[in-house]
C-alpha cells in the first residue's frame, strides 16, 4: 500500500535541501562571476538577484511537479553556468559581454585558441567545473530514473493530490528564498534598476530579444545625410593631391606607449619619429568597434560608419554596397585599392567583404611566402617585406591598406624577436608581452618605411 504521508514528507525534505543546496552553489558561482566583472559595480546584490531568478524558475515549474521544478532549474544551472565562463573568458579580451549575433563566428575560436587559451584562469574553471558531477550523479534519482509503481485507483488519486500539496510547500519554500535573495538590492542604496542589465540572465534574455528584433526590421537610409561638399575652405584641403595613399592599421596599439619609455627603453621610436616630424596626429581617437573587434576598425576607417554593437559589419552587412575610401579615391584618378593582411582570408569574412567596401585585390596569408610565422599569421617584418614587392608594381597614385597582426594578444612575439630588457617582476606577464610586441610593431613600421 503506498504511503501518501510518508511519500509527501520525503518529498518536500528532498526538494526544499536540493533547491538551498542548489541556490547557495549558484550563489557563490555568480559572486566569483560578477567580482571579475568590470561592469558590475555591485557584484553582491547582482549575485543575489541571480538566485532570486533562478529560485522564481524553480517556483514556476513547482506548480506542475517536483520534478518539473527540479529538471528545469537543473538544466537552467548548467547553461547559466557555461554561459557565465564564456561571458569572463570573453570580456577578458574584449571588456565587453559577448552577444548571440556572434555566433555565427563561433568558427573562428580555433583560429585565436592561442589566445583563448591565453585568456584562460582559475576561476573561468570553477565556474564549471561542478558541471560533471551534477551530470554523472544527478541531482535526485528522480530525475534519471522514472519510478514504476503498481497501484489501485484509490492510491494513484492520493497519490497525485499528496505531489500536489508537496509542490506547493515546495514552491513556497522557493517562493520565500527568491524573495529573500531578491530583496537584497534593496539594501544597497547606490543601486539602481538599470544595474540588472549586467545580471546575467537579463543580458542574455534582452540580447537574445534585442537580435531576434534588429534582424527582423529592414531600414531605409536617406542618403542626402550623408553627402559631403566637393571642396573645404581648410587650409589643408587638397595638400596630398596625387600622392600615394598607405594605411596601416595596428593591431591593439594603445596611446599610452607612445613617446613613452621603458626603463629607459624607448618603445616606439620611429612612430615618433612619425608623429613629431610633418604629421598630423589625432590621440584623441575612442575605442568604436561593435562585435567584429579588428575588422569593425577597418570598417571604420574606411567608411567612417560605426559597426553594428554586438555583431561584425563584415558579418552582418556583408553585401552592402558602401561608398567610402576606396571608391572615394578610384573616383579622383586614384589607380586602385589594394588591401594587406598577414593572416587567412577568411577570417572575419573579409575575402567576401572587401570587394563591398571597394577593394580591388586582397593580399592575405594564403598569398605570402610563410616564411616566419607567429602564432596568429605571418610576422610583420615578413609582413611588410613582401608587401612592398607587390606595392611596388602598382601604377601610380594608388591606395592600399595594411593590416598588421603580430601583436596581437596573447602577444606571444618569439624570443629571437625581443628587444626590450625587462625587469623581473614583468617577465611572464601581460604587460611584459604587450610592450615586447608594440616594440616589435614598431621596428615593423620603421622597416616598412625603409624599404618604400
Amino acid at each position: 500500500m503506498f504511503d501518501s504521508n510518508k511519500e509527501n514528507r520525503r518529498i518536500s525534505i528532498s526538494d526544499a535541501v536540493f533547491l538551498i543546496l542548489i541556490s547557495i552553489l549558484f550563489y557563490l558561482k555568480t559572486k566569483l562571476f560578477y567580482d571579475n566583472l568590470n561592469l558590475a559595480e555591485f557584484p553582491l546584490p547582482l549575485a543575489f538577484a541571480s538566485v532570486a531568478i533562478l529560485c522564481g524558475i524553480y517556483t514556476i515549474f513547482c506548480l506542475f511537479s517536483p520534478r518539473a521544478a527540479k529538471i528545469a532549474v537543473f538544466s537552467t544551472y548548467i547553461a547559466i553556468s557555461v554561459f557565465m565562463c564564456v561571458d569572463a573568458v570573453y570580456f577578458a579580451y574584449a571588456t565587453k559581454l559577448p552577444s548571440v549575433a556572434l555566433l555565427g563566428m563561433l568558427w573562428q575560436v580555433n583560429d585565436v585558441s592561442d589566445t583563448v587559451e591565453s585568456l584562460l584562469r582559475i576561476y573561468h574553471v570553477l565556474l564549471i567545473i561542478d558541471i560533471p558531477l551534477w551530470i554523472l550523479f544527478g541531482v535526485n534519482k528522480d530525475i534519471l530514473i522514472a519510478k514504476i509503481q503498481r497501484s489501485r485507483v484509490s492510491d494513484l488519486f492520493r497519490n497525485f493530490t499528496s505531489k500536489i500539496v508537496s509542490s506547493a510547500k515546495v514552491a513556497l519554500v522557493s517562493l520565500a528564498l527568491g524573495l529573500a535573495a531578491g530583496a537584497v538590492p534593496l539594501f544597497f542604496p547606490n543601486f539602481e534598476a538599470e544595474y540588472m542589465m549586467n545580471e546575467v540572465f537579463c543580458y542574455h534574455v534582452h540580447d537574445v530579444a534585442y537580435t531576434l528584433r534588429s534582424y527582423a526590421n529592414d531600414s531605409t537610409v536617406d542618403k542626402t545625410k550623408y553627402t559631403s561638399p566637393d571642396y573645404s575652405d581648410s587650409e589643408y584641403y587638397g595638400l596630398a593631391k596625387d600622392r600615394n595613399v598607405i594605411v596601416i592599421q595596428v593591431e591593439s596599439l594603445q596611446n599610452f606607449v607612445i613617446g613613452a619609455y621603458y626603463d629607459g627603453q624607448e618603445l616606439t621610436p620611429n612612430l615618433n619619429r612619425l608623429i613629431a616630424k610633418d604629421s598630423f596626429y589625432f590621440d584623441n581617437y575612442y575605442y568604436q568597434i561593435g562585435g567584429g573587434n579588428t575588422s569593425d576598425a577597418e570598417f571604420t576607417v574606411n567608411n567612417s560608419l560605426f559597426a553594428p554593437e554586438r555583431s561584425s559589419a563584415y558579418v552582418k552587412y556583408t553585401e552592402n554596397k558602401y561608398y567610402g575610401m576606396p571608391h572615394l579615391l578610384k573616383d579622383n584618378g586614384y589607380t586602385g585599392s589594394y588591401v594587406f593582411h598577414g593572416y587567412i582570408a577568411e577570417f572575419w569574412n573579409r575575402e567576401i567583404a572587401y570587394p563591398y567596401q571597394g577593394f580591388d585585390d586582397y593580399i592575405s596569408l594564403e598569398d605570402l611566402v610563410q616564411d616566419d610565422m607567429f602564432p596568429i599569421g605571418v610576422s610583420d617584418m615578413s609582413f611588410f617585406r613582401q608587401s612592398v614587392d607587390v606595392i611596388k608594381t602598382y601604377e601610380e597614385p594608388f591606395h592600399t591598406f595594411l593590416i598588421t597582426v603580430s601583436s596581437h594578444n596573447p602577444y606571444a612575439i618569439p624570443l629571437k624577436d625581443r628587444e626590450i630588457q625587462l625587469k623581473p617582476e614583468d617577465e611572464g606577464t601581460l604587460f611584459g608581452f604587450y610592450l615586447q610586441s608594440i616594440n616589435y610593431a614598431d621596428r615593423a613600421i620603421g622597416e616598412f618605411l625603409n624599404l618604400l
